[in-house]
């Protein structure tokens, strides 16, 4: 899935903001949501 890609990604990578994971899926077209912002430090 898109999101197990972005979390392999992030775990990869140093991140400025740990915690935080973007996503943008351009597999969808602009019309569509296709940019996400996950807080990864949320409990919820």
């Amino acid at each position: 899935s898109i999101f197990q890609k972005a979390y392999l990604g992030y775990v990869q990578i140093t991140n400025k903001n740990p915690g935080v994971l973007i996503i943008i899926d351009y597999s969808k077209p602009s019309n569509e949501e296709r940019f996400y912002v996950l807080d990864l430090n949320k409990k919820s």
